[in-house]
């Protein structure tokens, strides 16, 4: 049987220093874990591999692949919208279950490659994906409003996420003009601008509320305190690309993960972040937490991680 390793985090005191340990996890597939998402009221995470979707209901012990006919390296995220319900994006591909991510539907979207989502709640959420698209249901998923970035027409867009029904944010990469960019709406994505642009592609971010959030590029990790406005870097020499950014609790504990396994931490907010030891050398695509909790979460990451 192939094998999935997905590394589970625990924390461990011992005379009042805490410790991070991530421990690898088996089963399913070699493939390369591009997404997973935790239930906020159950004990499920479901993670996604190329063609397949897994899920596990016993901390990552055992992973069931879940049936769903589809094609060949078409999906790239698991988000939650709600108790029992989760989406997956891909390939001209937007699925949605509303029992655990054990039955799934197609939902009729653009012909796009979809990267990933944003949830309010099981009815309001947005798509984002290549050629600049943004797509928004309010009826969960029965009809879909395109919304295009405005901006660059030869773009992708990597990360979304919205603080309220009003504002968002959206990060990508444009191969016309070779920026990476984030990006703003403050009218539920009818209209984007830009906030801020790098020479690197800004492949994740993460909000906590509609002032404090954090985005990520080669080597960079930035900060903005004040909705977009400004933007604060810290570089971390030797990092190359972050894929992957996650705040479990507050602005004050993070994650970034990205090329070569590499995980780093801040505990103050973004101002200072440390290396910490993964496991791993294969590149982490995606990390959550369980709701509430800053000591049990899961990364995933290339060759089945």
């Amino acid at each position: 049987m192939k094998i999935l390793k997905l590394l589970v985090l625990c924390s461990i005191f011992i005379s009042s220093i805490q410790f991070s340990q991530w421990m690898p996890q088996t089963s399913g597939t070699t493939g390369t874990v591009s997404g997973i998402t935790c239930f906020s009221s159950l004990p499920v995470v479901v993670s996604v591999a190329g063609s397949k979707i897994y899920k596990t209901t016993n901390s990552g012990t055992n992973w069931l692949n879940i049936a769903y006919p589809l094609p060949e390296n078409s999906l790239s995220d698991a988000v939650i919208s709600g108790p029992t319900t989760v989406w997956a994006t891909g390939n001209a591909l937007v699925l949605k279950s509303t029992n655990s991510g054990t039955n799934w539907v197609k939902m009729t979207v653009p012909n796009r490659f979809w990267n990933t989502a944003y949830f309010l709640n099981d009815n309001i959420g947005w798509v984002c994906g290549s050629t600049d698209t943004v797509i928004k249901t309010t009826n969960g998923g029965t009809n879909w409003t395109v919304q295009e970035n405005n901006i660059y027409s030869n773009s992708g867009n990597y990360g979304i996420q919205f603080t309220n029904a009003l504002i968002g944010y959206m990060c990508g990469f444009d191969a016309a003009t070779n920026k990476g960019y984030i990006l703003k709406t403050i009218n539920g994505g009818g209209l984007w601008a830009e906030q801020f642009s790098t020479s690197d592609a800004v492949q994740c971010l993460a909000f906590i509320n509609n002032n404090t959030g954090f985005s990520a590029s080669s080597g960079k990790i930035f900060r903005t305190t004040n909705g977009g406005v400004n933007w604060i870097e810290t570089s971390i020499a030797g990092t190359g690309a972050f894929y992957a950014l996650n705040f479990p609790v507050n602005e004050q504990l993070g994650y970034a993960g990205g090329i070569g396994g590499k995980l780093y931490k801040t505990t103050n907010a973004g101002v200072n972040w440390y290396q910490i030891t993964s496991g791993t050398t294969n590149h982490i695509r995606a990390i959550d937490f369980n709701l509430n909790s800053n000591t049990t979460g899961y990364a995933a990451g290339n060759s089945g991680t």
